[in-house]
């Protein structure tokens, strides 16, 4: 019996471990959201406070695209963690660890796959830049010359305004597969199939 203690000693070690990486990595992912919410509230503020601001709302597509990488991040190493957890750790305990298996079976029991298709992360990363890109297409179109040539608006801003509809688009790319749950499943499915190729301990 102790020989056995000691064997599991370590996975449930492990799993103790993993499990406060899991609440670290959607801590900081929260930090993140909130954090992005934040920054998109005070630059439109700021940026809608005067018509000549209006500009500044490139900064959007920029700061939205560097704080979704980070919560994309932070979302698969939690994700990656669960499905180690499930494959790997669960399989050197008697009777599993069975947290894992059972949130990852019962999703449609409490509507969370009906709750991802609603996640607001991905407007608040997405769509958030669109409406800057948007605003700014408008005050381009409106503005009058005397505009352009005081705030040194003209084929830079252009350029920029370009650049900022290609971090939109890079911006989904990156939001949408976690958003969707799309990321969970794919992990889920390659964790399954590769735990046959690790090797026997």
């Amino acid at each position: 019996m102790a020989g056995d203690d000691d064997t599991h000693s370590g996975p449930l070690a492990e799993f103790a471990a993993l499990r406060e990486e899991i609440n670290r990595a959607w801590d900081l992912s929260w930090k993140v959201v909130a954090l992005q919410l934040t920054s998109v509230g005070a630059i439109f503020g700021f940026s809608l406070s005067s018509n000549a601001r209006a500009p500044l709302l490139l900064i959007v597509p920029f700061s939205s695209y560097v704080l979704c990488a980070r919560w994309v991040l932070f979302s698969y190493t939690a994700y990656r963690a669960a499905d180690y957890i499930r494959t790997v750790l669960s399989v050197k305990v008697p009777g599993g660890l069975q947290w894992e298996w059972w949130a990852a079976r019962h999703r449609q029991r409490y509507g969370i796959e009906r709750l991802r298709s609603l996640n607001p992360n991905l407007l608040l990363f997405f769509g958030s830049p669109c409406l800057a890109l948007l605003v700014v297409a408008m005050w381009f179109s409106f503005a009058k010359p005397a505009d352009y040539s005081s705030l040194g608006v003209s084929l830079g801003g252009i350029l920029l305004w370009l650049l900022g509809v290609v971090l939109a688009a890079l911006t989904f790319t990156l939001a949408w597969p976690i958003a969707s749950g799309k990321a969970r499943r794919t992990l889920a499915v390659y964790a399954d199939n590769s735990r046959e190729a690790l090797p026997d301990e």
